[in-house]
């Protein structure tokens, strides 16, 4: 099989990921978080609230953001000012 995805263009390939993406997260009740991760985020999210009151709303949006997207991907985001 693995021989058979290698053989796929790269857009191909992206076809495949979009339809497994779509496969597992129709049905996200079956895909279990180990449970380091969801210590991660609990401590990340209390680490925000003590924070917060001292951000603006920007920082705020900001910081929630950056727990929940990989730190790869950080670079396609962009932050304004309102």
């Amino acid at each position: 099989m693995l021989r058979d995805i290698s053989q796929l263009s790269k857009d191909e390939k992206l076809l495949l990921v979009e339809a497994l993406w779509n496969s597992i997260s129709s049905t996200p009740e079956q895909v279990e978080i180990p449970t380091h991760h969801k210590d991660i985020l609990e401590q990340r999210l209390r680490s925000l609230d003590r924070e917060k009151e001292d951000l603006t709303c920007k920082d705020v949006n900001e910081k929630y953001l950056l727990i929940a997207i990989p730190k790869s991907h950080l670079s396609l985001l962009k932050f304004t000012d309102h």
